[in-house]
């Protein structure tokens, strides 16, 4: 499972066939977004909206959003970027503001535990009959999920954090099964109440089989062709924050490389916030703070798939009445200022994890060092561009941008949209694949920039 700051996706991995040695392995996607009525069936917008005293989940936060026309609420979006804080421990007992809760009812952690229990539903409802129940007493099944890259001495007591917060979710997801799927969404009054029980009744989640370091799931997909340069960068540029990594792979292992790593804050939000920003230079008629807020949190639920839109088709438009629409070229996102910087930022990050993976090589036979980028963030404009200065900065290895789509991943999927979404599905690729500790980490993996 990989609960992404943008879009949350799932795949599994099982045996097929009965016993014996000639059993086979099979990988596939699970549709969750299909079971969620998401316009893709593959992923699911990670938002809530909570109005009228129900919690409104994935795409149907989205609708009842639009169709509350308050500016003064806000849907909530982007909350799983609190699970890579230094201390996200603490940060789940904050409390939260009026304009998201209205009625005060919940606490950060308990939005993200409901949240975790309608994705534990949707893996249910999305997985192969074959598979038999996921989570039913009788199941063997095991849940692995992708983490962002916490510091290596933290990473037991966070662990023992996201434990409690499945063990919650899990009850929580037994107390409220396909309520948690309707359209009309969660009574508030149901989800406190099993919250409440959570805590004397829960049980141990035995489905849990550990974590694996986002960037790395990557690398382990990738790893899967064996034709693949042993030496990996991975560029994960994601929704909430850009995570570099270099990984060697030796056998079935694979290591994360001394210096390589690093997590900047620059990523998916940074640029819908500037698009944002330009659009809103742009409706220069929004004067007061009440207008140009109002504004804000209006496009703020519409900003990726405008930013989808542009990078596609060269421009967008965002419609705030039946009278006014703004409009933007993606010539002019790409020349603003906020633009620039950010990727300028981007490259110089990625210049230096390449640098160290370079020199970790030396002494290597091997001089080929693979690159692959991962995370919403491949289409960006930019993400090209850093590959085009990276050659000229590094003698003496050979730097080869591999296919955004691996060939093995050919026959995964039929659907059209495969192709565009595998950037975002290989994290859960990689995670359902892994084996407990493949990926070793020699050093820090969240140096932060």
């Amino acid at each position: 499972m990989d609960f992404g700051t943008a879009f949350s996706k799932a795949a599994a991995t099982y045996a097929e066939g009965r016993g014996g040695v000639s059993r086979t392995r099979k990988l596939l996607p699970l549709h969750i977004g299909g079971v969620a009525g998401s316009k893709s069936t593959l992923i699911v917008p990670s938002a809530m909206f909570i109005d009228g005293g129900r919690i409104h989940l994935g795409p149907h936060a989205l609708e009842h959003f639009h169709r509350a026309g308050d500016d003064r609420r806000e849907m909530l979006q982007s909350f799983k970027m609190v699970l890579g804080a230094y201390d996200f421990e603490e940060a789940l007992d904050w409390r939260l503001s009026r304009a998201i809760d209205p009625d005060g009812n919940f606490k950060r952690g308990d939005l993200i535990v409901i949240y975790l229990a309608y994705l534990l539903e949707l893996i249910e409802q999305a997985s192969p009959t074959e598979m038999g129940s996921v989570f039913g007493p009788d199941s063997t099944t095991r849940l692995r999920y992708s983490r962002p890259g916490w510091i290596p001495s933290r990473q037991s007591a966070a662990y023992a954090a996201m434990e409690r917060l499945f063990q919650t979710a899990a009850h929580v997801r037994k107390q409220l099964g396909d309520e948690l799927l309707t359209p009309e969404g969660v009574p508030s009054a149901r989800a406190v109440d099993a919250l409440a029980g959570a805590v004397h009744n829960a049980e141990p989640f035995t489905n849990l089989d550990g974590a694996i370091y986002e960037a790395g799931a990557v690398a382990a997909c990738h790893f899967i062709d064996p034709k693949c340069p042993d030496c990996l960068i991975v560029a994960d540029i994601g929704a909430g924050t850009t995570d570099f990594a270099g990984f060697i792979r030796h056998g079935d292992k694979i290591d994360v490389v001394d210096k390589t790593t690093r997590t900047i804050l620059i990523a998916g939000d940074f640029f819908d916030r500037a698009l944002m920003n330009l659009l809103l230079r742009k409706g220069g008629s929004f004067k007061s703070l009440r207008q140009q807020d109002a504004l804000w949190r209006s496009m703020l639920a519409n900003v990726r798939d405008m930013k989808e839109e542009m990078i596609a088709t060269g421009k967008t438009r965002f419609r705030i009445d039946a009278s006014k629409v703004l409009r933007c070229r993606l010539s002019e996102f790409i020349a603003c200022d906020d633009y620039i910087a950010g990727s300028d930022f981007i490259a110089e990050s990625f210049e230096k994890s390449a640098t160290e993976m370079a020199r970790a090589m030396k002494g290597r036979k091997q001089k080929r060092i693979g690159i692959v980028f991962s995370g919403g963030g491949v289409h960006l404009p930019s993400t090209l561009a850093t590959i085009k200065k990276l050659k000229s900065h590094i003698r003496g290895v050979r730097i080869k941008l591999l296919p955004a789509v691996p060939k093995w991943a050919n026959d995964l999927n039929s659907e059209k949209e495969f192709a565009t979404l595998f950037s975002q599905m290989c994290v859960a690729f990689g995670t359902a694949i892994s084996v407990p500790n493949q990926v070793q980490s020699r050093t820090s993996i969240s140096e932060l920039a």
